[in-house]
């Protein structure tokens, strides 16, 4: 693993967190039915969340000495209480994937610090992950 190929892994993994900040943030808009008040504010912090993650993926690709991609995949916000919550957890399940791959492909390289970045973003989206499980069990 060198530098040039970790700074290219890490654009595709910034994409993904632009989309899935753009995905919470529509959603928190767009959700609609009983569920619409705590949903709204949960969807609203898991954006903010996102939007911590692509800062600091895209701090890291400035350290490495590339250009962080600006690029915001666009998404369509979901209205279904339901839908949204399976969705995220699909979004939250490949980040736990990538980022764990991705830690091992830092610690390659010998950066501590991105190391310990990307395994803490995967364990936050692995928390995730099972309380969205806990959430669809009577969906």
């Amino acid at each position: 693993m060198d530098k040039k190929k970790m700074i290219g892994l890490l654009q595709a993994d910034l994409e993904k967190e632009y989309r899935a900040f753009n995905f919470y943030l529509q959603c928190s808009i767009t959700v609609r039915g009983y569920r619409r008040g705590y949903l709204k504010g949960w969807l609203k912090g898991q954006a903010d969340e996102e939007l911590g993650h692509a800062t600091a993926i895209a701090e890291k690709i400035s350290s490495l000495g590339g250009v962080a991609t600006s690029k915001i995949p666009e998404v369509t916000g979901l209205k279904n209480a339901v839908a949204i919550l399976k969705q995220a957890l699909e979004y939250e399940t490949d980040v736990v994937t990538r980022f764990k791959q991705r830690a091992q492909q830092a610690d390659e390289l010998g950066d501590l610090q991105l190391k310990l970045l990307l395994e803490e973003q995967a364990a936050e989206s692995q928390g995730e992950a099972e309380e969205l499980r806990k959430l669809l069990e009577e969906a």
